[in-house]
């Protein structure tokens, strides 16, 4: 499932439709403690769940626009894929931007999405396509911006092929990326940004952050 918050509070989960190729969003008015329909079939995948595997589904609001990035591999494996969603009335419904981000050039094996705050979204993804699986940040003017469109920035040039990201009540931005050095036992690092993802640097030292796999 996808989680996001409007501003008015209500948090919206999108999920996978029991027709294959949709999707449906329920709604919570009390912080997740019950969850209610919102809309049902909400956006036509390009693909039916015969064809292709889901593998992840991020969702987040920004300036009256949600996007809507569902991730998936084809049946029986093959290269990293995402088709990407757009919708301006909440949710309610969305429209297709592009069906299969993830070409020969680019393989977005896992990603994360945020809202920027003057309006747009951070994608942070793994692309697996360099010969060492490398993370990074596109910034989108609009959920309808495709993320092939604008150019990206390096977060971090060697990792594993998953990563999670927040925002902070400061506005800072945080990146937990994986086995960035599995030669050394390390399973993850922290990674921040204090200007909307266009630069990034270590958070504390680095020997104290790294979560370090005892059983190596």
């Amino acid at each position: 499932a996808g989680l996001l918050q409007l501003p008015s509070g209500r948090v919206l989960a999108v999920v996978q439709s029991r027709i294959a190729q949709m999707f449906d969003v329920y709604y919570s008015d009390n912080e997740g403690t019950t969850w209610a329909p919102y809309s049902y079939v909400v956006g036509q995948a390009e693909y039916s769940l015969t064809t292709i595997t889901p593998t992840r589904i991020r969702a987040a609001y920004s300036a009256g626009e949600v996007l809507l990035i569902v991730g998936y591999t084809p049946a029986g494996g093959g290269t990293p894929q995402a088709a990407i969603y757009a919708s301006t009335d909440l949710g309610q419904r969305f429209e297709q931007v592009i069906a299969t981000w993830g070409v020969a050039a680019e393989q977005p094996v896992s990603f994360d999405v945020l809202p920027v705050a003057s309006g747009g979204f951070l994608i942070i993804y793994v692309d697996t396509q360099p010969a060492t699986s490398t993370a990074y940040v596109r910034r989108l003017g609009s959920a309808f911006t495709t993320p092939v469109s604008v150019s990206g920035v390096v977060l971090n040039s060697a990792c594993d092929d998953d990563l999670g990201c927040w925002r902070d009540e400061d506005g800072r931005i945080f990146a937990l990326l994986q086995g960035e050095a599995a030669s050394d036992g390390v399973v993850g690092r922290l990674r921040f940004s204090d200007d909307e993802g266009d630069t990034w640097a270590v958070y504390g030292p680095e020997e104290t952050i790294a979560l370090h796999n005892t059983a190596v």
